[in-house]
């Protein structure tokens, strides 16, 4: 995956380019709210007690948006649709984030016409 960001351009903290894994849930309404709560203590299982490593949790919303999207960053943060997990680099003194739970609510599920058998819509989650 490729990814370009002005803030990438001084410093390590950030990178244009990294490997990415991703998980995908897709299912009724109730599903995904099971998944994202579920999601979200997975990641602080893994960076709290298994790595051991100083972190935090936060709502955040996509710059991939950018200025024309400022709408849908307001909604995403103001519907908690997407959570991003921060980890603290003690050399630069601040939290950078290196993983997100977003919530697609039926965004994917339209574009894709996910449908259940009954023809129920679908949601979707990934982390």
């Amino acid at each position: 995956m490729f990814v370009r960001e002005r803030s990438a351009a001084t410093g390590l903290e950030r990178l244009n380019t990294f490997n990415m894994r991703e998980a995908i849930f897709i299912g009724d309404e109730e599903l995904i709210k099971n998944k994202y709560r579920t999601c979200e203590s997975f990641a602080k299982d893994i960076f709290g007690k298994k790595l051991n490593l100083k972190f935090r949790i936060k709502t955040a919303n996509d710059p991939i948006f950018g200025r024309a999207g400022v709408k849908k960053q307001i909604y995403q943060r103001a519907f908690n649709l997407k959570l991003e997990i921060q980890v603290y680099l003690p050399y630069v003194e601040k939290y950078v984030a290196c993983g997100s739970i977003n919530n697609h609510i039926s965004t994917m599920s339209d574009a894709f016409q996910f449908k259940s058998k009954s023809g129920n819509k679908y949601e979707s989650l990934c982390i």
